[in-house]
């Protein structure tokens, strides 16, 4: 300081407003376009005079969040674009959608440009949530595939106009038995096979095609081609292919299979209704005939499928109202001729349609789940009837697959010994090798388990299928049952006695009991009992009996008025 001057204090200077030149306007406008990726947000005019410090901007931000959310949850998500501009002027800040002012506050603090871009960009963010937010709407998270609603879009505008000389076709996709996967190795593994699916779907021959999850186990195939038919046939053979290959599920192969429905506007359902209900009318056609194939639509089956659905209605009615009822096949005892045990089968005698093939109504049961509730039903019911025979007499009873599943069979089977007194040894479990290959360790540990209740576990229909000698190591089985088809054919071929006797021979090796089924003459039966077979099952003896006339039926045979054999030599 020079001497003699009066020292003057330093002037405070005044913030500018900021206000954004053209040029800048413009770069911040490209900077916000490029992280939003929405040309839609605009900054108008000069921004001046407005937030001064930074607790004051988290709190506008915090207004900001708030209102933005409460708009959004009612509003922003139905809109193409949340936000049409940000204005700030003087000391308003404003931001609108089209005509609709969405934010209007005030504030008295200063901006600098600095905070200016701060605050610009904690806006962008919030339009990123509120971005994912509507993929959210439109997407499915697990697997990344357009969800039903987006699917509903899309099919809409294809309908309207697939486009020249093309036509659109859509295929309903169903996992089979998705339940049984969830039920058995848990829901992170049904995940896994929804996700490993998705994958698939995307790995499908190219073309106009968009792939969507409808929910749980569905997803939907758009397709559009000139020639629909042979190139949607095309696709669900590919899709098939692509289903051969097993899924890996905790370290294990499981194989995985998928029901395809396909219909296509050219068989006139031109709205997308009509082509969701063809399909679905295919998918359930595809059901029926097996699963892990496809099928197209056809006028035939909307009749097919009413009828079926009635069925089901009725099975399950009839189910649940105990209104189904058993028979029992006696098991022959071929040496001794004496009863040495009874089959219980069940039976349904529809109001409508009469008796319904067990065939036909225990495929239905399974395929609708209701096939364990009415396996506990067998159970009980049948060891209730086989108190009021002689002690010596054994009752057989079918298991299905399904009633693996859960973990209520073996306290089921706990339950009703204590409640029916019955000896267990009397219980005899028929199992089919179906069940043996779908997950070996889990049967083989609810067999052990059921075993040690002192119930004897039978092999129905040996020799069919894979017939793995394993089976009879590694499983614990009391009994082969020698499927019938043989029998019928040992008379004109050879080899159908040949396999009978060397099944026989091996069961006797191996300490264990065999059946033959489906024996209708005196022949089949003295040649069974000649080549060593213990026990004897069918129309010869008698055919399935109501329950309350198999003691009449053991009188009758005790007395000798039932058919018998002459001894052979």
């Amino acid at each position: 300081m020079r001497p003699g001057r009066v020292p003057v204090s330093p002037r405070r200077r005044t913030a500018a407003p900021t206000v954004f030149t053209p040029r800048a306007r413009t770069m911040l406008n490209s900077l916000i376009r490029f992280v939003v990726r929405r040309p839609e947000l605009y900054i108008l005019g000069a921004i001046s005079t407005v937030l001064a410090a930074a607790v004051s901007a988290s709190i506008v931000q915090l207004h900001l969040a708030t209102r933005l959310y409460d708009i959004g949850r009612s509003h922003l998500l139905k809109a193409p674009f949340p936000l049409d501009s940000v204005q700030g002027m003087s000391n308003q800040l404003t931001l609108s959608l089209g005509d609709s002012i969405l934010i209007s506050t005030k504030v008295t603090i200063w901006l600098t440009g600095t905070l200016a871009l701060l605050l610009l960009l904690s806006i962008t963010h919030l339009v990123l949530r509120f971005r994912n937010l509507r993929e959210t709407a439109n997407y499915d998270p697990l697997t990344r595939l357009a969800n039903r609603g987006r699917f509903q879009q899309v099919l809409s505008a294809l309908a309207c106009d697939p486009g020249a000389g093309n036509d659109l076709a859509l295929m309903l996709i169903d996992i089979d038995y998705f339940k049984s996967i969830n039920d058995t190795h848990g829901h992170d593994a049904g995940d896994a096979v929804l996700k490993e699916l998705a994958r698939r779907l995307e790995e499908l021959p190219p073309g106009r095609r968009w792939i969507a999850r409808l929910g749980g186990d569905e997803f939907a195939l758009l397709v559009v081609a000139n020639h629909i038919f042979g190139h949607s046939r095309h696709i669900a053979e590919a899709l098939c292919r692509l289903m051969d290959a097993p899924f890996a599920l905790d370290g294990r192969q499981v194989n995985v299979s998928v029901s395809v429905g396909i219909s296509y506007m050219a068989q006139g359902a031109y709205t997308p209704e009509g082509l969701l209900k063809n399909a679905d009318i295919a998918l359930y056609s595809a059901k029926m005939a097996g699963r892990g194939t496809f099928r197209f639509f056809d006028p035939k089956l909307d009749a097919e499928l009413k009828a079926r659905l009635a069925l089901e209605c009725d099975l399950r009615e009839a189910i649940h109202q105990n209104r189904l009822e058993l028979h029992f096949q006696p098991l022959v005892d071929l040496q001794s001729q004496q009863t040495a045990a009874y089959e219980a089968l069940a039976r349904w005698n529809h109001p409508k349609l009469g008796a319904v093939p067990p065939q036909h109504f225990i495929k239905v049961a399974e395929e609708i789940g209701e096939m364990r509730t009415l396996g506990s039903w067998i159970i009980r019911q049948a060891c209730h009837t086989a108190r009021s025979w002689p002690d010596g007499i054994g009752v057989a009873i079918n298991l299905s697959p399904q009633q693996f599943e859960g973990d209520d069979l073996l306290p089921l089977v706990e339950g009703v010994i204590r409640e029916t007194g019955i000896d267990p040894f009397r219980i005899e479990f028929e199992i089919t090798e179906s069940l043996l290959i779908s997950d070996k360790e889990r049967v083989a540990g609810i067999l052990q388990a059921l075993k040690a209740l002192g119930v004897r576990i039978a092999l129905d229909d040996f020799g069919t299928g894979y017939s793995s000698m394993s089976y009879l190591h590694r499983f614990p089985i009391d009994k082969i049952k020698i499927d019938r088809s043989f029998v019928a054919d040992m008379a004109h071929k050879p080899e159908a006695a040949a396999i009978i006797e060397t099944i026989s021979l091996l069961a006797r090796r191996l300490g264990l009991t065999t059946t033959a089924e489906g024996i209708e003459t005196e022949a089949q039966a003295i040649f069974l009992r000649s080549i060593g077979c213990d026990e004897g099952q069918g129309y010869y003896f008698a055919k399935p009996l109501p329950a309350e006339t198999c003691c009449e039926w053991l009188g009758r045979r005790a007395a000798g008025s039932a058919c018998s054999m002459p001894n052979v030599a």
